[in-house]
């Protein structure tokens, strides 16, 4: 009887013990922060001379998303006044994996493109 009280004792003991390690392990593992470091090297912006020449009040998006296929269609409008005379280029950040079909300010298609360096030119 003594044996077995002993062993359970010790099985207990042993638990309790790793239970604490694991706990001290993962508490010193500041997730939260790997995470964020993770995510800000993804979003690099890249500033240009033309994000000077406007003063950007807002965008509204329209999504339509299908997790089913990993497909996202949407709209994007931005509300914007240009800041200098003689106003002709707007750049956007935009993620290469994007792909634009049409740019049009009102009813009039614009001319745009989408460098290598995940910038959307869009020229009036």
């Amino acid at each position: 009887m003594k044996k077995h009280l002993f062993l359970l004792f010790y099985i207990i003991s042993i638990i309790k013990i790793s239970a604490q390690s694991n706990s001290q392990l993962n508490a010193e593992i500041d997730i939260p922060a790997m995470e964020q470091k993770a995510q800000q090297a993804k979003f690099k912006s890249v500033l240009s001379g033309a994000a000077n020449t406007y003063d950007l009040k807002y965008h509204r998006c329209v999504w339509t998303v299908d997790p089913a296929v990993n497909y996202i269609k949407g709209a994007i409008t931005s509300h914007f006044k240009p800041t200098i005379a003689g106003f002709n280029l707007m750049q956007f950040d935009l993620d290469l994996s994007f792909t634009i079909d049409s740019v049009k300010y009102h009813t009039t298609t614009l001319t745009y493109a989408q460098t290598g360096t995940g910038i959307l030119e869009i020229t009036f």
